[in-house]
């Protein structure tokens, strides 16, 4: 984890749930109310988390052995997620590095194989990713959110068009950045790079007024 504390456990998918489940988004219908992003991740949420119960018992027969508490049971659990290598995830098929902005063209210069295509809206579902640990930033803030859900955490998922990025919220106390959302206090993380703490952004992302909430789990 972030201090250094190892945990060990398989994060197992079925083969038949992955091939039930890869490309459900394509049922996806936009609510009418306009929350496009909100509405897609909690129907991935709902469609996928069932066929997560094998992760879910990795993470609580860890919950519980090691007796963790409520902050170090989502510390454990996020930089996990952290720890799986960054890809990008397209909603067309994946192009040579010259053809993207400098900032992406870097990464896939020096990492051809960082990149995922032809996935529907550029968001792979939890049971996916973790079939193939290809993950962007809202790839993965779905699989967290969904993770923490089950464990009856109260968790956002925030995106900022203005950063063209997701990070995750979760209501509980600490310190750092925050946004608050209908009268509470969601702490901010960045879940795409190792070693991001809780209410620590980097500092290209930091500006609150550029995120907002798109989901909750209460």
């Amino acid at each position: 984890d972030l201090y250094g504390n190892e945990f060990s456990g398989d994060l197992t998918i079925r083969e038949r749930d992955f091939l039930r489940l890869i490309d459900h988004t394509k049922n996806y219908v936009p609510p009418s109310g306009g929350n496009f992003w909100g509405g897609l991740y909690d129907h991935i949420d709902r469609n996928d988390t069932p066929s997560l119960d094998l992760v879910l018992a990795t993470f609580e027969g860890i919950h519980r052995t090691r007796q963790l508490n409520t902050m170090q049971f989502a510390e454990m659990v996020v930089s996990c997620i952290q720890d799986i290598p960054y890809s990008f995830v397209f909603q067309d098929i994946c192009r040579p590095a010259e053809y993207y902005e400098e900032a992406i063209a870097q990464i896939l210069r020096s990492c051809p194989e960082c990149c995922i295509g032809n996935v529907r809206y550029g968001v792979q579902t939890p049971v996916a990713f973790l079939q193939n640990l290809k993950g962007d930033c809202d790839t993965r803030t779905v699989l967290i959110y969904s993770v923490l859900k089950h464990f009856n955490y109260d968790i956002a998922i925030l995106n900022s068009d203005f950063y063209k990025h997701s990070i995750l919220g979760i209501n509980i106390p600490a310190s750092g950045a925050f946004k608050i959302h209908n009268g509470k206090k969601y702490m901010l993380w960045e879940t795409t790079a190792k070693y991001y703490e809780i209410g620590s952004l980097p500092y290209n992302f930091n500006d609150i007024s550029h995120w907002n909430v798109v989901l909750t789990s209460k």
